[in-house]
C-alpha cells in the first residue's frame, strides 16, 4: 500500500504576525514621535495605535485597555 503526499502549504502570513505599537504623547507636536509613528504605519506587520494625553479631557480607562492589548508601549 502507498501512502498519498499531500503537498505541504506554508503559511508565510497570519493575523497572528501582527504586532501592536501603542504610542502615548504627553507632549503636543514631538517631531521624533511624528517621524516614528509615521515609519511604523507604513509598515505592513505593524498596527499603531496613539493615544494623546494631551487633549483637554483624555480616557485613562481607555488607555489602560489599550496598554494591556498591546504588544509595546512608547511614550513620548
Amino acid at each position: 500500500m502507498t501512502w498519498r503526499r499531500w503537498p505541504r502549504k506554508m503559511i508565510t502570513s497570519s493575523v497572528f504576525d501582527v504586532r501592536t505599537i501603542l504610542h502615548v504623547r504627553t507632549q503636543p507636536d514631538d517631531t521624533l514621535a511624528d517621524r516614528v509613528i509615521a515609519t511604523q504605519r507604513r509598515q505592513a506587520d505593524v498596527q499603531v495605535k496613539v493615544v494623546d494625553l494631551t487633549a483637554p479631557e483624555p480616557d485613562y480607562g481607555k488607555l489602560l485597555e489599550e496598554i494591556f492589548a498591546a504588544d509595546s508601549v512608547a511614550v513620548w
